[in-house]
């Protein structure tokens, strides 16, 4: 069983390819709903988002990591990009699929363990 546990942590505490680039820059004045958003994609990017083979998802992930911060939607903007996203799609094939992103595939890992 895994178990993850989320907390905040300082901007030193904190992989520099994860720092949205007002942070890089040492910006002081820096909107954290902007920071959010921007730390959020780069997690999902982490966990294989860019990969998945899904457009929406690959074209939500770009605009949240934008460098100009104007251009990055705020928290709540992502909320409804996603919310309509969901509407469009299949919302259980979605969020299967970002499972299988962020867990990983259990028979592929069972394979692999196997093949070990």
């Amino acid at each position: 069983m895994c178990i993850f546990q989320i907390k905040p942590v300082s901007r030193d505490e904190v992989s520099a390819e994860y720092l949205p680039p007002e942070m890089k820059d040492g910006n002081t004045d820096i909107d954290p709903g902007a920071v959010h958003v921007f730390c959020l994609g780069e997690v999902l990017r982490f966990a294989g988002a860019a990969e998945s083979g899904n457009a929406d998802l690959f074209s939500m992930l770009n605009v949240m990591t934008v460098a100009h911060v104007a251009t990055r939607p705020s928290v709540t903007r992502l909320g409804q990009m996603a919310k309509n996203k969901l509407a469009i799609q299949n919302p259980r094939a979605l969020l299967a699929e970002m499972y299988i992103l962020v867990m990983g595939d259990e028979a592929e890992d069972i394979d692999d363990v196997s093949h070990s």
